[in-house]
């Protein structure tokens, strides 16, 4: 789109030439700017603007053209176009009368006053036979009802085509009904429903003697209009006749609704695509009478994949059933009338056996998928794909920089019930996932962490089904896999108590995996036992975990294992020379293992030194931890390791350098994300309110990290006992027994965000 040549004609101070006009015209649809995208997730924020500045551009250039050439073959028809997308833009149509009434010798100036006082178009004597008038309101589609009014001021032959219950139909109703159709002369509604012909019910609608070619043609040669078939779904050797009377019948053009392209020469293909979620949204909201807000009516609008006759139907039913069970009644098969299982039945027996094969395949997913996922789990080509989002049974996301796909769940039940899975898809679909979720394992660690909390986020539906079918098959590996995998991603989330149900679930499978992955999967547990309390199974867990990986002989899993069997050691009274031992043995390994490996090993370095009371090689190590941690992109190493100097220059007797420290962390954009590491900082900004003598502060904090840990199983008392202690003790002693009492429980009413505010402002 050549931006620049709209702009010399908008702005330029020469009277626009003629051939601005030709120029203008061959930009399919120039005002929608589909070039830019909307607004919406990865779109840059200037964009919006630039829509808005280009489709004034593009307008402006249009009046002034028109404007200037009244009496141009083209000038109608180009501002026709305009007043499509804008019914209401009165300049528009002011321009519109100007060059209809150019003969007359009236300036634009004066025609455009006079339409805005009338307030709309002259009436054109449009005689509309058979149009149905639908009873139930209708939803506008604009881009669609604008470019099918494009179409029809380009082609004589125009077909609307997409899968049924789509809205192919009641599209091309309101363009028949509408003011879009006003210049015509006649609009002919031909409903084929396969009972009779297409040349039998188009002869009565336009009144021909018989039913032949001949006397269609006769009939029409000397009459102007347009001839809409709705529902023609033929072969192209059944429909050559159309041709024929286009041929010759010079004023007519014929607009067909079908489920596929006819093929036919000349004909202009418009496909009617789903809803998005918004216009879905409305949809529902305008056959309900009122706003979906409920979540179950939400998730039911999502899973009907934006298809209108799914939402019309579900929103007629939602009122006398529950919302959960709308999709098994609108599946169910009905004698006569529509059916959201007779629509995709019929779609679906439109498609290739490639792609039905694939859609098959593609049932197996349970939410969003990647191209790679579809095409290792079900060997779905990106051709495949494509063909299946044009026929509207696949729908395409972005989320953040991803493009990813997903079968709406209405349409998935469909497929999955409709057929057999192909053999051996349910255990592909498992070992992906299983690969994928134990991959975040180390890349939740990463600089590529949050492209892998994005794609976890997506694959979530997908991986919890992978980990049951596992289980229930078995398949000792898979589980495993999965549990190590969101190890990390429960500890970063505060869902501790679900991912460590996960493992002990995924420990109980019976068999013996690869030493990696059980390494990987007892380490995890370790962690999850430990930030719950549960400190003898970390300790058992951490303990297999070392042998694990000793037969693995992978120094990454080793050094990790040794060094959080160092910090287990920390926590008893008595275990300061077993700490030292482990993380020596840490070290033994770190030389070889990732740099995120590195920079965890010496956050628990700095822990088991401030245990032994060496404040200053801890304070080394834990500044040492957040410069590795930074390199490697380790976030939760970043933060913690600010919070363990936090802890040792309290203990050092400098609360001031203690809180700077825990401030720093809550100035984190990225904290909020990470809970559990909030109310660890906060746990400790309390015993530095203590020391400080802000002790009804210390006391608001400690309410809130009590009560806030109890939504992400976070248990301050177990996690950190003797720090926790403390700190508690600590603020408890500069309060009487009232004042503890009342600004406890004004802490617990805190929320996380407030929790963060009230520590900061102890600075």
């Amino acid at each position: 789109m050549d931006v620049w040549r709209y702009a010399d004609v908008a702005e330029g101070d020469a009277v626009p030439l003629a051939h601005a006009l030709e120029t203008l015209e061959v930009f399919r649809d120039p005002s929608t700017v589909d070039a830019l995208p909307y607004e919406g997730a990865g779109v840059s924020p200037f964009l919006p603007a630039a829509r808005a500045q280009v489709s004034a551009t593009v307008r402006r250039a249009i009046v002034r053209a028109v404007d200037a050439h009244r009496r141009h073959p083209l000038a109608i028809a180009i501002a026709e176009r305009l007043l499509a997308i804008d019914p209401d833009d009165p300049e528009v149509r002011g321009l519109l009368v100007a060059a209809q009434e150019s003969a007359l010798g009236h300036s634009f100036s004066e025609v455009s006053a006079t339409v805005e006082r009338r307030g709309a178009l002259p009436a054109a004597p449009t005689r509309r036979i058979g149009v149905p008038s639908p009873v139930a309101a209708y939803l506008r589609r604009p881009e669609d009802e604008s470019r099918l009014a494009t179409a029809l001021r380009l082609s004589r032959l125009v077909s609307l085509v997409g899968a049924s219950g789509v809205g192919k139909s009641r599209l091309a109703i309101e363009w028949a009904r509408g003011q879009a159709s006003s210049t015509q002369e006649h609009v002919w509604f031909c409903r084929v429903d396969g009972g009779r012909s297409w040349m039998r019910e188009l002869s009565l609608s336009v009144g021909a003697a018989g039913g032949t070619t001949e006397d269609l043609v006769k009939r029409l040669a000397p009459l102007r209009g347009t001839i809409v078939l709705d529902g023609l779904d033929e072969s192209p050797d059944t429909v050559d006749d159309l041709i024929t009377i286009l041929e010759q019948a010079h004023g007519v053009c014929v607009l067909i609704t079908a489920r596929r392209a006819l093929g036919l020469p000349g004909e202009s293909v418009r496909r009617v695509a789903a809803l998005s979620h918004a216009d879905a949204k409305a949809l529902f909201a305008l056959r309900m009478g009122s706003s979906p807000d409920d979540r179950e009516v939400q998730s039911l609008i999502s899973a009907l994949g934006g298809l209108p006759l799914g939402i019309e139907m579900a929103a007629a039913r939602v009122a006398q059933i529950p919302p959960g069970s709308v999709i098994e009644v609108l599946l169910t098969p009905r004698d006569g009338g529509a059916s959201l299982d007779t629509a995709l039945d019929t779609t679906i027996a439109l498609l290739g056996d490639p792609e039905r094969d694939a859609l098959r395949e593609l049932s197996e997913f349970r939410g969003p998928f990647a191209e790679d996922a579809a095409a290792a789990v079900g060997g779905t080509t990106q051709d495949e794909l494509e063909t299946l989002i044009r026929w509207s049974l696949v729908r395409e996301e972005l989320l953040g920089d991803l493009r990813l796909f997903r079968m709406p769940e209405a349409i998935r039940r469909h497929v999955a019930t409709g057929s057999a899975p192909p053999e051996g898809s349910r255990s592909r679909h498992t070992a992906w996932f299983a690969a994928r979720a134990l991959r975040a394992f180390h890349d939740l660690t990463t600089t590529d962490a949050r492209e892998a909390w994005q794609r976890l986020d997506a694959e979530r539906a997908d991986i919890a089904a992978a980990f049951e079918n596992a289980v229930m098959d078995g398949d000792r590996t898979s589980a495993l896999s999965i549990a190590a995998g969101l190890s990390w991603a429960g500890v970063q989330t505060g869902t501790q108590q679900a991912t460590l149900g996960l493992a002990r679930r995924a420990a109980a499978v019976p068999g013996e995996a690869p030493p990696h992955i059980e390494a990987q999967s007892r380490l995890g547990r370790g962690i999850l036992a430990y930030q719950l309390g549960a400190v003898p199974e970390a300790r058992v867990a951490l303990d297999e975990a070392i042998m694990s990986a000793a037969r693995a002989q992978i120094p990454d899993l080793l050094a990790l294992a040794h060094a959080f069997s160092a910090y287990l050691h920390t926590l008893d009274a008595d275990g300061a020379e077993h700490a030292m031992s482990a993380i020596l043995a840490a070290h033994d390994h770190v030389a070889e293992a990732s740099s995120s490996t590195r920079a965890m090993v010496t956050l628990i370095s700095a822990q088991v030194e401030r245990a032994a009371g060496d404040h200053s090689r801890a304070l080394h190590h834990a500044k040492t931890a957040h410069e590795l941690a930074d390199h490697a992109g380790h976030g939760w190493v970043s933060l913690m390791s600010r919070v363990v100097e936090a802890k040792v220059r309290l203990d050092a007797r400098d609360p001031h350098a203690s809180l700077a420290a825990i401030c720093e962390v809550l100035d984190e954009p990225r904290v909020l994300a990470d809970p559990i590491s909030v109310l660890i900082a906060a746990s400790v900004a309390a015993g530095a309110a203590a020391a400080l003598g802000e002790d009804a502060a210390g006391a608001r904090i400690i309410g809130a990290v009590d009560a806030i840990g109890l939504r992400y199983g976070f248990n301050p008392r177990a996690n950190e006992p003797a720090d926790f202690a403390r700190y508690r003790r600590r603020v408890r002693e500069g309060l009487s027994s009232q004042e503890w009492r009342d600004a406890y429980a004004n802490g617990t009413s805190l929320t996380l965000a407030e929790l963060v505010e009230q520590t900061s402002r102890l600075r």
